[in-house]
């Protein structure tokens, strides 16, 4: 009950503060979701590259943490824990060159006693924040009906947690291991003449594909990881639990992919 209770709540502020967003009326005409695969889940550290922009895997010096943190067992050697109820980690993009393309990946191990996979909270994953106004935006959060849900938007103006805007892509998380590590993929590619969206869990998940020019290419201002994005006007909504092995790449995942 309290869990149903908290989640109302935090709908009727998001209500309040104007923060909800409403889905584009026919944009599911124009989004197509298929699934995919990755060829292989990475089974150890993954390496940099010359596709690579930045890669974190918490061991050296840190920066970016902030609010309640602290360092601890990661899926390999050290993790960042992120623990309620503002905990988050923040990258500065602003520099890096992958205005069409790109991948974000790491591994999560959610706080086991909160069970996040399978109450009915909010908790937020990550938030690809735009350098310019009407910029694309990502935003990757678990939803309170059990699922994982990535959607895309256009400019800063928030897209609280229960906004379903037809560009997104949902996964359900009730049978995931409550105990263990699991590794997450975002992607995208906005080249062509479909531009191209991808969620990955655990190797599986979905590419969404909408027509050229939905979303404007252009540079990022930061990755911000495990909380509420920053500036929003609402209740932390907190990953509370662990990352590690963070890499982020200027191409997207479809040269990994396989058909399902």
């Amino acid at each position: 009950m309290t869990r149903v209770t908290n989640s109302f709540l935090l709908a009727v502020r998001l209500l309040a503060a104007g923060l909800l967003i409403p889905a584009v009326a026919g944009g599911e005409d124009a989004v197509q979701r298929t699934p995919v695969r990755l060829a292989a889940v990475p089974d150890q550290p993954l390496p940099t590259d010359e596709a690579t922009v930045y890669r974190q895997d918490f061991e050296g010096s840190l920066t970016g943490a902030s609010g309640e943190f602290r360092r601890g067992p990661g899926r390999w050697g050290t993790g960042l824990h992120l623990q309620m109820p503002d905990g988050r980690y923040d990258v500065d993009a602003a520099a890096w060159d992958w205005e069409r393309q790109g991948t974000i990946e790491w591994w999560v191990q959610p706080r086991p006693a909160a069970q996040i996979w399978r109450n009915q909270g909010w908790h937020y994953f990550l938030h690809v924040r735009p350098e310019q106004p009407d910029g694309f935006q990502l935003d990757l959060w678990r939803h309170p009906l059990t699922s994982l849900r990535l959607s895309a938007s256009r400019g800063l103006a928030p897209h609280g947690p229960i906004d379903q805007p037809p560009e997104r892509i949902e996964i359900d998380t009730r049978n995931l291991d409550i105990d263990g590590w699991h590794h997450l993929l975002v992607s995208w590619d906005l080249r062509g003449d479909r531009q191209r969206i991808w969620l990955l869990l655990n190797g599986s998940g979905q590419q969404l594909c909408v027509p050229a020019g939905t979303f404007p290419p252009g540079r990022f201002a930061s990755l911000e990881f495990g909380n509420r994005p920053s500036g929003w006007q609402t209740p932390f909504i907190p990953l509370d639990g662990a990352i590690d092995a963070l890499r982020v790449q200027a191409e997207s995942v479809a040269n990994r992919l396989v058909e399902e």
